[in-house]
């Protein structure tokens, strides 16, 4: 079956009508419709027509065809042309009229009959005119001029009629006619050709692994492929909601949570036939996290609209230096191990550095190395959908100091061979007080890893520190228990700065619930201060710091000795060396000899 074209022609006069319909039966590709009318009234026939029938493509002439082009610029309208020969004809017609004769037609014919009459040194007056109200009135001047007759296209022929002046018709030959609907057979075989690749196109993209979007900058979607799901609905809203970012960058990556999964997102900027256009790709991506697995959590999405630094972080310990240095370490593409006591805020400084970081939209993964077991540690390192074998995501390994030799090996192993740290935003935490101060993997992270080190000072450490904290906790209790304090009584800020705060941050959040709780009025007393912290169980500083073990031999008491006073210098050989008063060289020995 031969693939046709639907043409609708409105021509302006009966003849030209006939010409065309005889023409187009001789091609079979295409199927006619033809009807006669000028200039408005041919603008409002196509759209009675348009609405009982689909065209490919409308023929005109003229100014009909440009009133044509204004009023359905989504179509395609092709113009049967006024050829130099049409005026040719006209012209030496009217030149064996005996009486004075003027040429008056649209501007585009007008211009094609004044090159003619210059070529040729026909000493004829050629006028254009754009309206008919311009036409009526020359009209009425050439008349009073002597002219008797106009020789010009249909409406102006039709207005010269009407005021009884005689006229000879610019009529449009069968070469112009025949060259229109070569026009339209050539488009039929474009169309056709674009409609194929389309088809074809569409079919690659239906079967893609992955979704295929196409917006415009007004969100409209021009191609899509994502089915009619749940899920995709909200990968569709997901897109909208991130448009304008799309358009900001030519080359665009994201990944974003959406309860247990998440989505890999890639998309690139296109000129399209209208704009600027976007082409979106993505695709969901599981990940394994085992719902027995305790010791790996993937953080759930946050609602952004609520999210504020201080009233989320700023009561996790953010406050002064170190809020500073971690502000410094949120964009750094180097891993980040965090150092410090119990309670000291080591947790809450990492999900900052995520939730603040470059790596904000994508997933979270948080293993406790105290609660993962052997079995799961496996998993974690050799199935492939181990989030470790994850890109783009950020993974906070807490808990180092307590990873045995064995296990120690094969996470440096996974570093070092699978380019974790470069593939994925990563972060360490380790416990540095009493016995397990004792953490071989942080000199590891530091020395060979080359971790930004960011430690989390015990508040017993950085007083200055503990009212600032203390206002922002306030605040946040306030608005959780319905509470109105605002601040300390003279004297209760000072039992507060003195106490040192052996369970760091935990321990002052802790207190701090207690003591609003307790409190009926806006102020908290020096009283209730005091007998808060006397119930406290928590031992003194001093009691909770371990003697070096003496029962061993003098290298391994000098080992422990420089050990100790490394990670009190927060692993700075420098300040170490400086302090046991010997070269950062013996330091180096020492610690590299076991």
């Amino acid at each position: 079956m031969v693939k046709q074209i639907r043409v609708l022609a409105i021509l302006p006069y009966e003849g030209l009508k006939e010409m065309l319909v005889s023409a187009a039966g001789q091609h079979r590709e295409i199927c006619l419709d033809a009807t006669v009318g000028d200039m408005e009234k041919a603008v409002e026939v196509a759209g009675e027509r348009m609405e009982t029938a689909k065209y490919d493509v409308i023929i005109a002439r003229g100014g009909t065809a440009e009133l044509l082009r204004t009023a359905y610029p989504h179509m395609i309208i092709l113009e049967i042309s006024v050829t130099f020969d049409d005026i040719f004809r006209a012209v030496l017609l009217a030149r064996n009229y005996n009486e004075k004769f003027a040429i008056v037609s649209l501007p585009a014919i007008a211009k094609r009959a004044q090159e003619f009459c210059t070529m040729l040194q026909y000493d004829i007056e050629v006028y254009a005119v754009n309206t008919e109200e311009e036409s009526k009135e020359l009209l009425e001047n050439l008349q009073k001029q002597g002219y008797s007759m106009v020789v010009g296209d249909m409406i102006n022929a039709k207005l010269a009629t009407e005021k009884g002046m005689n006229v000879v018709l610019i009529m449009s030959g069968k070469n112009s006619v025949e060259a229109v609907l070569k026009q339209a057979v050539q488009l039929l075989a474009i169309k056709s050709r674009e409609t194929e690749e389309k088809d074809y196109l569409k079919s690659i993209c239906d079967g893609a692994p992955w979704y295929i979007t196409i917006l415009n900058r007004q969100g409209d979607v021009l191609l899509n492929n994502v089915k009619n799901s749940g899920e995709s609905e909200r990968y569709a809203e997901f897109l909208k909601e991130n448009l304008n970012a799309y358009f900001e960058q030519e080359i665009f990556h994201m990944e974003r949570r959406f309860g247990r999964e998440y989505y890999v997102v890639d998309s690139k900027i296109i000129e399209g036939s209208g704009g600027e256009e976007v082409v979106i790709y993505g695709r969901p991506v599981c990940v394994e996290v085992p719902e027995d697995t305790r010791g790996i959590m993937l953080a759930e999405e946050e609602d952004e609209d609520s999210y504020s630094f201080e009233s989320s972080f700023g009561v996790s310990n953010l406050v002064g230096r170190a809020r500073e240095t971690m502000l410094k370490c949120c964009n750094s593409r180097l891993p980040i191990l965090i150092l410090g006591e119990p309670g000291s805020g080591k947790d809450a400084a990492a999900n900052s550095i995520y939730r603040m970081g470059y790596n904000k939209n994508r997933p979270f993964y948080t293993i406790d190395c105290e609660v993962v077991t052997p079995k799961e540690w496996t998993r974690f390192f050799e199935k492939s959908t181990s989030p470790l074998m994850e890109i783009n995501c950020t993974i906070y390994f807490k808990n180092i100091q307590v990873i045995d030799i064995n296990l120690e090996k094969k996470l440096r192993d996974m570093i070092e061979n699978t380019n974790l740290c470069r593939r994925n935003q990563v972060i360490f935490s380790g416990t540095v007080k009493g016995d397990s101060a004792e953490c071989m993997m942080s000199e590891y992270l530091l020395t060979k890893v080359n971790c930004i080190l960011l430690q989390a000072l015990p508040l017993r450490k950085r007083k200055s520190d503990v009212l600032n904290l203390s206002i922002i906790y306030l605040s946040a209790l306030n608005a959780e228990l319905g509470k109105q304090v605002i601040g300390f009584e003279n004297g209760a800020d000072e039992e507060m700065l003195q106490y040192s705060w052996p369970g760091n941050v935990t321990q002052l959040k802790r207190v701090l619930r207690e003591l609003v709780i307790g409190t009926d009025g806006n102020y908290i007393t020096r009283k209730s201060v005091k007998e808060c912290i006397s119930n406290e169980i928590f031992s003194s500083e001093e009691a909770n710091v371990s003697n070096i073990n003496l029962n061993q031999s003098l290298n391994d008491i000098t080992y422990d000795v420089i050990r100790r006073v490394m990670k009190e210098e927060g692993m700075n050989q420098k300040k170490a060396a400086d302090r046991l008063k010997v070269s950062r060289t013996t330091i180096w020995r020492i610690l590299n000899s076991r």
